[in-house]
């Protein structure tokens, strides 16, 4: 199944973000050694012109030296981190899972032939997504048995559009993101995210289908009975479980939805890069009017 071009903004999004205190920090250190060594060679060819060694340059040269050090630590750190989870997890699973019967696994949908369906051995009804090379669409065993075939096949293709949108990738940057600049304030996009990812998962299915009944059907059930039961974290509870009076709103009234999320939910992607931007130029002709 192709990407969305929405995919790969966000993703494209998220990784400039990531890349650009790294860059920021580089270019300036960059900037400063170079004066550092013009004032050096300044020195040498007119002994007598010399003028006292310039020690903030080389302060500041250290210290963007040592943040730049520091921040690409961080983002390795983080990353290792993070796929080290996603491994664990992975390997966790393995034994609870097999495959899902090819009667349950709906056709029509593109292709697929790439995705794994595995049935999970796991009274709590949920399913979620994981991996990127080689995506796996995870189903609870007691999902199966609470939704008919339609309802299950809602569900199927709801988790086989976040396969398509990429979201376990952007899932990923985002946590990178908010571990290594957690100053910034992104987990309320994130939150948003979700919501608004699981929204259109819903979309593409109730199009599939050209009915949301059958999604509502599988949600409804979902959500009563997981009331009945003791809440088990899973990896794919945030996702799936994100904004449900959202998604059944979005259901219900396909036209009050808007795809594209409202200004105020993309502040932090452009006041950083304004912000520091604007911070980056100021700097530059500081050291540049040297």
């Amino acid at each position: 199944m192709n990407s969305t071009p929405a995919s790969w903004i966000w993703l494209a999004g998220l990784s400039s973000l990531t890349a650009f205190p790294a860059v920021f920090l580089g270019v300036l250190d960059a900037i400063a050694w170079h004066h550092l060594n013009w004032a050096l060679m300044k020195t040498s060819m007119h002994p007598a012109m010399a003028s006292p060694f310039p020690w903030w340059l080389l302060l500041l040269l250290g210290l963007l030296t040592l943040a730049l050090g520091g921040y690409l630590y961080r983002v390795i750190r983080t990353a290792r981190l993070l796929l080290r989870d996603q491994a664990r997890m992975a390997k966790s699973l393995e034994p609870y899972l097999c495959p899902m019967p090819a009667r349950d696994v709906p056709a029509g949908l593109g292709q697929i032939g790439r995705v794994r369906f595995m049935t999970l051995a796991d009274r709590a009804p949920h399913a979620f997504t994981y991996g990127t090379r080689r995506p796996v669409v995870v189903v609870a065993q007691s999902m199966q048995q609470l939704l008919d075939p339609f309802a299950l096949s809602a569900i199927i293709a709801h988790e086989l559009y976040h396969v398509r949108a990429q979201d376990y990738a952007t899932q990923q940057l985002f946590l990178l993101l908010i571990k290594t600049l957690p100053w910034f304030g992104l987990t309320r996009l994130y939150v948003q995210y979700l919501t608004i990812r699981e929204i259109k998962a819903d979309q593409y299915a109730t199009a599939w289908q050209e009915t949301p009944d059958h999604l509502i059907q599988a949600i409804v059930a979902t959500i009563r009975e997981l009331k009945k039961q003791k809440p088990v974290p899973s990896p794919g509870e945030p996702a799936w479980a994100s904004g449900w009076q959202a998604r059944i709103d979005a259901l219900a009234s396909p036209e009050s939805f808007s795809a594209h999320p409202k200004m105020g939910m993309l502040g932090p992607f452009i006041a950083l890069p304004t912000a520091g931007s604007a911070l980056f130029l100021a700097t530059c002709m500081i050291i540049a009017c040297h």
